[in-house]
Order: structure tokens, then sequence, then C-alpha cells
């Protein structure tokens, strides 16, 4: 009887149907991965602060999104020697450093960085430009050196990936204000 019931068992594993199971689709949109991955909490509340949710809502969006964890965000609390309340209450501040995160049109694979490789995140002007550093790092306009601790996660038509430290961008340099986040 055992052996019927494994045999059962595995005849159905191995089933034809079984086999064509579709995947269990990924999330949504940039907002749908933030809200739901665990280690990105205070990304979602700065996003939210922000006014962002809805533009990263979008199944449509293409981009590539650097991520910061939980860890980045506390340690660059620190550095600054802010609060979280007082940086999501500026949220001019909030959504220049936020879309320093996003390089539209693009959602580019880790595959497909290549060292010096030069993007436009959605600050305009040479203030928005972030340069990839083989094997997985960005540099930034301010000389921040921020590293790329997981890659590829697909959210909608966009892909995230997770970076160590908070991405600020040269204050110093000429800068356009942030473009309207649509896509």
């Amino acid at each position: 009887m055992r052996c019927f019931i494994l045999c059962a068992i595995l005849a159905l594993v191995a089933s034809p149907a079984a086999a064509q199971a579709p995947a269990p689709a990924g999330p949504a949109s940039v907002a749908e991965l933030v809200a739901n991955t665990a280690d990105t909490s205070i990304l979602l509340a700065a996003v939210q602060a922000a006014g962002l949710t809805e533009a990263l809502s979008d199944p449509d969006l293409v981009a590539t999104v650097f991520a910061p964890t939980d860890d980045a965000f506390v340690a660059a609390l620190e550095a600054l020697n802010v609060t979280a309340a007082e940086i999501l209450a500026d949220t001019e501040l909030l959504t220049t450093v936020l879309t320093y995160h996003v390089v539209p049109g693009a959602a580019v694979m880790a595959a497909d960085l290549v060292d010096g490789d030069a993007f436009q995140s959605m600050l305009a002007g040479p203030t928005g430009e972030l340069t990839f550093m083989a094997p997985a790092s960005l540099m930034t306009t301010s000389g921040q050196t921020v590293n790329i601790i997981t890659t590829d996660i697909m959210a909608g038509k966009a892909v995230v990936h997770l970076i160590d430290m908070v991405m600020l961008p040269d204050m110093g340099m000429a800068m356009a204000p942030a473009p309207e986040m649509m896509m």
C-alpha cells in the first residue's frame, strides 16, 4: 500500500501538467517589491513620505532601481547625525536622494553591467550620474563607493538591485530639480 501511495505521488509530481504549471509571479511593481521585502521597510517609509509610491507602483515602469537596505539607511542616518523623522519630514531632500537611486528607461541586469558604464539617474545633469565599477559596485558623484549586494530582482518591467549604502549625489554640483517620475 505504501508503495502504491508513493508511486501515485511521484506520478503526480512528474506529470506533464505539473511540469507546465506557471511559476509564481514576482512582484508586479517596485513598490510591491519594496513593501514585501523584509530588509526594505525604511525605504518603503521614505518612498511613501516622498510621495513616490504611485510612480513606483506602475507595473510598466522600465527602470533599474538601486534599493538601499534598512542597514544602509541606519548607517546613513548615523553618519548624517539625523533621525529618521527629520529625513522623512524633508520631502525635497528625500525626493532628490531617492530619485538618485532610479535609472529610467532600462532594466539593466547584473550580467549586462560593464566596468566603467555610466548611468543617468532621475536627477538631471552631472549630479545624477552613477558609474558601475566591476565586480559589483557603483561610484556616486559625491565619491561614495556603494556595493551591490543582491542583484536582478524583477519587479514588473523594472529590475531592482539591493545596495549597502544610501547613495548621496554631490549636492555642490549644479542640480536641476528631479523630473516627474512618469515613464
